[in-house]
C-alpha cells in the first residue's frame, strides 16, 4: 500500500509531460529515417546526441539534417481537435559536400608537325658492317669484310653510297682482295616511274683489275611499294671504262637489267635482294674483252651479279647480317677467276 502514492504521482507526472507537450531535438537522415532527443554538441565534423530510446550517441555530421526545437505532439490533436500553426522549427542547413580533388593528367606530348617528319626522312641512314674469319689448323684460313651504306630521301630524290672491302687469304695466297664503290640517285617521275643514275668503281688486285668504272643512266618502274614489301625493276644504258694487266684498256658500252626487292617480315627481321645483269655484243667494238685467241667462244662482255641480306636487329642500333653473293664476268680471262660466290656474316651498327 505504500507504493501506491509513488506510482500515482509517476502516472500523474506522465500525463502532464504528454499533454503539456515539449520541444526536443531530431536528426533526419537521407534515406528518411528521424531520431529524437537532444544535441549535445557539434563539433569535429560530429554530432553528439542523447536518444529518449537509444541513450547517448555520436554520429558523424555528413549528410545528416539536424533540426532543434521540434514541438512534441501538441494536446489538441491528442483530443482530436485541429492543430494550432507550429512554429518552423530551426533547421542547420547541411555541411556542404567536401569537393574531389582535380585529377591531374599529363600533359599530352608534342604533336609531331609534317615539317619535322620531313626533316627526320632528309637525314642520312645507314650501318656499317665488319665480318670476321679466322681458321689455323689443318688449313690457315682469314677472311675479312667491310661494309658500309647510306640512304638519304629528299622530296621525290632519293640518293645511296655503298663502300666495301674483301679480302681472303687461304694456306698462304691470297683469293679476294676487293675494294669497289657506289654512288646511285633516283628520282620519282611518278608514283611508280622513277629515272636513275648510278656512279660505281672497282679495284681487285687478285683479278688483275687496276681500275674499273662505270656510268649508267636507267628507267626504273615501281612494281609494287607496300608497308612490308617493295620491288623494283628497270634497265638502262652503261658505259665502263676498264685497265687491265690481263686485257686491252679501253671503253665498253653495256646495256643493262636491274631489281631489287625489299621485304620487312616484322619489326626485327628484314631479306633484301638485289640483281643486275650487263651485256654487250663483240661487234660494238668493246677493247676490253679479252681477245678471241685466248676466249674464242666468248658471248661477248657480260656480267651477272645477285646479292641477298638476312638481317635481324639484336636493337635498335645492332643487327646480325648473314649474306649470300654471286658474281660472274666474262671479261676476266682466266676462267677460274671469273666467277665468285660467297656466303658471310657480320654485326651490323646503324646510325
Amino acid at each position: 500500500m505504500r507504493k501506491r502514492p509513488d506510482f500515482l504521482l509517476f502516472l500523474l507526472f506522465s500525463v502532464v509531460f504528454v499533454v503539456s507537450g515539449f520541444a526536443r531535438d531530431e536528426l533526419r537522415f537521407p534515406n528518411g529515417d528521424r531520431i529524437s532527443g537532444k544535441v549535445v554538441s557539434q563539433e569535429g565534423g560530429k554530432i553528439r546526441f542523447v536518444s529518449e530510446m537509444l541513450g547517448e550517441l555520436e554520429i558523424p555530421a555528413t549528410g545528416v539534417e539536424v533540426a532543434l526545437d521540434v514541438p512534441d505532439t501538441p494536446v489538441e490533436a491528442l483530443a482530436g481537435l485541429p492543430p494550432t500553426k507550429e512554429p518552423p522549427a530551426k533547421v542547420v542547413a547541411k555541411p556542404p559536400p567536401q569537393e574531389q580533388p582535380a585529377q591531374v593528367r599529363p600533359p599530352p606530348p608534342p604533336a609531331v608537325t609534317p615539317a619535322a617528319l620531313a626533316k627526320d626522312k632528309s637525314r642520312w641512314k645507314g650501318r656499317v658492317e665488319a665480318g670476321f674469319v679466322q681458321q689455323t689448323g689443318r688449313s690457315d684460313r682469314t677472311d675479312i669484310s667491310l661494309r658500309a651504306d647510306a640512304e638519304r630521301k629528299v622530296g621525290r630524290n632519293q640518293f645511296r653510297l655503298e663502300g666495301r672491302f674483301l679480302y681472303a687469304e687461304s694456306a698462304g695466297a691470297e683469293t679476294t682482295d676487293r675494294r669497289d664503290g657506289l654512288f646511285r640517285w633516283r628520282h620519282d617521275l611518278t608514283d611508280r616511274m622513277f629515272t636513275q643514275a648510278q656512279t660505281s668503281a672497282y679495284t681487285d688486285e687478285v683479278k688483275r683489275v687496276d681500275v674499273n668504272a662505270e656510268q649508267n643512266l636507267g628507267l626504273g618502274y615501281k612494281v609494287f611499294q607496300r608497308e612490308r614489301h617493295i620491288l623494283n625493276v628497270g634497265a638502262g644504258l652503261t658505259g665502263q671504262y676498264r685497265e687491265s694487266a690481263e686485257s686491252v684498256d679501253g671503253w665498253a658500252y653495256l646495256v643493262e637489267a636491274f631489281q631489287d626487292y625489299t621485304w620487312r617480315i616484322n619489326g626485327r627481321i628484314t631479306i633484301s635482294q638485289n640483281a643486275s645483269a650487263f651485256y654487250s655484243p663483240p661487234e660494238l667494238g668493246s677493247r676490253n674483252i679479252a681477245s678471241s685467241a685466248a676466249n674464242p667462244n666468248s658471248l661477248g662482255n657480260y656480267r651477272l651479279r645477285f646479292n641477298s641480306t638476312l638481317q635481324g636487329k639484336v636493337t635498335d642500333r645492332i643487327s646480325m647480317n648473314l649474306r649470300y653473293e654471286f658474281e660472274h664476268d666474262a671479261t676476266i680471262p682466266n676462267p677460274a677467276l671469273r666467277d665468285d660466290q660467297r656466303i658471310s656474316s657480320s654485326i651490323g651498327y646503324a646510325f
